[in-house]
């Protein structure tokens, strides 16, 4: 079965966002999301299969900064996923342990897989009033954990942004 989830282009990505990946697509569809409340009371051992990515700005000032260096750096390719995807799985690890939380504030990422690019992007280009839509799942991705973004121009033509293989201009 293919799942996918869409943040529209007239939705902007707000403070109090969070992102859940771990959670099959039908616990979500019976209302079996987790609230927030609860997974900031879990332990990381009773989620170990878990991820929670948060957007805050108020209390995230590295997603803040992020924001700002993002203006003048353009992230890289990933020539190796197998290499990326072992990068974020340490890095997470050790910044789970740090904060003692399965919760993940976006600006305190070093290393990003599709869906954490695609939702930075989608947090900057909402900041800039770019049309950007946001798409999860293997219905536009292929995979389960993947993500994309599109973007609308003036015109009103979309375009599929790759921020894996070829994030610069």
């Amino acid at each position: 079965m293919q799942s996918y989830s869409v943040v529209n282009y007239n939705e902007k990505v707000m403070d109090g966002f969070y992102d859940v990946c771990g959670i099959t697509s039908n616990s979500i569809i019976q209302g079996n999301m987790p609230f927030l409340a609860d997974l900031q009371t879990t332990s990381i051992s009773d989620y170990f299969n878990y991820e929670v990515i948060m957007i805050n700005h108020f209390v995230d000032t590295e997603l803040q900064e992020l924001e700002k260096r993002v203006y003048i750096i353009i992230g890289g390719p990933v020539s190796d996923a197998d290499e990326m995807s072992s990068r974020w799985k340490r890095s997470s690890k050790e910044l789970e342990n740090a904060l003692n939380s399965i919760i993940l504030p976006l600006g305190c990422l070093d290393v990003g897989l599709s869906r954490h690019r695609a939702l930075l992007f989608k947090v900057i280009a909402d900041r800039i009033n770019l049309p950007c839509m946001l798409f999860k799942g293997s219905y536009y991705t292929g995979t389960n954990d993947g993500a994309v973004n599109l973007i609308k121009i003036d015109d009103g033509s979309e375009y599929i942004i790759d921020l894996m293989g070829a994030p610069a201009p």
